[in-house]
């Protein structure tokens, strides 16, 4: 719903009561207390200070569920005389939530179980628990051009290098190593905050008014795509004192083209839908919260030579992000 600059309403000396309703239904429609037609400017920065970090991801499919949330701190300083800004990011803990089948023999137990692992529980010797550990201890550095973009990430082949020569990690290193190198790699790290700038408005904007913005996803089984989002400053709301913008962005994709995405697996078609909703201060641009929830649908078929299999099979994916300043 879009708002004109100025609403002109006259009442009547007896239509007080009906002058607070239509307040009221106002206000609901727009969100907030404020004025409608108001614009805002709504730009994504990171001021200076630390700030406690959750990153949340959770899945659920036809048979295994799994969430993981690292424990992250953001350290970042005043920005430089030429617009730059450090940041620096480190992990202090990492848990892992796992349900699946006690057994995936045929004729077998098909009793669901809970696997919890967590880097603050004692008990680290299992493999799964020194995949995890490996990740404590990681610090990093990115830094915001002129423009606000983050990018250079320094420090993450020193750590991963580090873990590398422990002989705490030395019997799964090649697959400790290969999953530091991707969740500490620039694209990893500095996309949650990149996907969000790209939803932004380029100028001011005012509570129910839509804007579009082309965005890079990754797709199951696809890749990364580049999509249309549909993005709405859906209201403001007051925490604190302080101004919080609401944005909603959309996105989705169907394919019913064939195509190879394994040897033995081609992808017959697909159903794809993207919502995000974001939190941002209006006065400092911190992003406070911000949740991506993914659900996905495809038909495939798998071809053994002898034997050709044809299923449909949904995916939902749940992903958030969380900063809140330490005092």
């Amino acid at each position: 719903m879009k708002f004109t600059d100025s609403v002109h309403i006259v009442f009547s000396p007896h239509s007080l009561l009906f002058a607070i309703l239509l307040n009221l239904f106002v206000s609901v429609l727009s969100g907030c207390n404020f004025p409608a037609g108001e614009k805002y400017t709504i730009k994504m920065a990171f001021p200076a200070g630390q700030y406690d970090m959750l990153q949340k991801t959770e899945s659920s499919g036809s048979v295994v569920s799994m969430s993981q949330t690292f424990y992250k701190t953001l350290t970042v300083d005043k920005p430089a005389e030429n617009g730059t800004q450090k940041i620096t990011l480190s992990i202090s803990r990492l848990t892992t939530t796992v349900t699946e089948p006690e057994s995936y023999k045929k004729g077998e137990s098909h009793k669901m179980v809970t696997k919890v692992f967590d880097t603050d529980a004692p008990d680290t010797d299992t493999w799964p628990m020194k995949m995890q550990g490996a990740f404590v201890g990681a610090k990093v550095s990115l830094e915001t051009d002129a423009q606000g973009k983050l990018g250079n990430v320094q420090g993450a082949a020193e750590f991963i290098e580090s873990v590398k020569n422990n002989p705490k990690y030395s019997k799964h290193a090649a697959l400790i190593t290969f999953d530091l190198q991707r969740q500490l790699s620039e694209e990893v790290l500095t996309n949650p905050f990149e996907q969000i700038r790209s939803l932004l408005p380029a100028s001011p904007v005012a509570v129910g008014e839509k804007w579009k913005t082309e965005i890079e996803i990754d797709v199951p089984m696809l890749m990364k795509q580049k999509l249309e989002s549909e993005n709405r400053f859906k209201k403001i709301k007051t925490e604190n004192g302080r101004k919080i913008a609401v944005i909603t962005a959309k996105s989705v994709l169907h394919s019913d083209k064939p195509q190879q995405v394994a040897p033995k697996n081609r992808l017959e078609s697909m159903d794809f839908s993207a919502e995000r909703v974001t939190e941002i201060d209006l006065g400092s641009g911190l992003i406070l919260s911000s949740v991506l929830n993914i659900v996905t649908k495809a038909t495939n078929t798998m071809d053994f030579g002898s034997q050709t299999t044809t299923q449909t099979g949904a995916m939902k994916i749940k992903v958030s992000l969380t900063l809140r300043p330490i005092k």
